[in-house]
């Protein structure tokens, strides 16, 4: 009896301490990213850090549409960093290739929304296609995807049914 009360215990205390050394995931969208062409530019992109380090996380785009381009997510290479991304085409293909640097006015946090910076020197684009179109941003932010709390784990379940079988036993 003895036993299995300290089994459980240290099962359990064993999965709080793995739940809390896992990473942290906050999901963002790129909203009204209009080009100076008045097309628009859309994604989404999940950003997982560590609960004390935010701005050293990394970044992986979930969705990504450009214009003049049937490039996305899964054949562009993106560098997310708080202050500014890059997404660039790999691959030297005549008349076609993606160049965006996305520069930010200040870091993009968990909690609000980072505004592009506008000036001609910041954030730019370069796409090509059936023609080249080169220019800038005329609005765009960077803001956090209000998130749906995460399904109970495995380890939880588990965890719950074992402390359940043992009160039962106890109370026989």
């Amino acid at each position: 009896m003895i036993k299995n009360l300290c089994f459980w215990i240290i099962f359990g205390c064993a999965n709080l301490a793995v739940l809390n050394a896992s990473a942290d995931i906050v999901d963002f969208q790129l909203t009204n990213v209009f080009l100076d062409d008045g097309t628009q530019m859309t994604g989404t992109f999940s950003w997982t850090f560590d609960a004390s380090d935010f701005p050293n996380g990394t970044g992986q785009f979930t969705s990504l549409d450009i214009p003049h381009t049937s490039h996305n997510q899964d054949d562009l290479i993106a560098v997310i960093e708080v202050g500014q991304i890059e997404i660039t085409f790999n691959g030297n293909v005549h008349d076609d290739g993606v160049d965006i640097k996305l520069v930010l006015q200040q870091p993009f946090t968990p909690d609000g929304p980072a505004f592009l910076d506008l000036a001609e020197t910041a954030s730019k684009y370069s796409i090509g296609g059936n023609g080249f179109h080169d220019g800038f941003f005329l609005s765009g932010s960077i803001e956090p995807v209000a998130s749906v709390p995460e399904p109970i784990t495995v380890h939880f379940a588990l965890a719950g049914l074992a402390l359940t079988g043992l009160a039962r036993r106890r109370s026989r």
